[in-house]
């Protein structure tokens, strides 16, 4: 089974969110999807906080 994942799954995922971190693990790593616009989501912000002054 695939299963898509919008952009806050995947901040919840990087984030270190437990209970995201064993739903990946359940359904597999490889059974996870990212739309293209999540994945420009994802892009853009971390390109944003990495350019942005401290």
């Amino acid at each position: 089974m695939k299963v898509i994942c919008d952009t806050n799954v995947i901040i919840h995922y990087y984030n270190g969110n437990l209970d995201t971190e064993q739903d990946f693990k359940t359904i597999g790593l490889g059974n996870i999807l990212m739309p293209s616009i999540a994945a420009m989501e994802l892009f853009r912000g971390w390109r944003t906080k990495n350019n942005s002054p401290e």
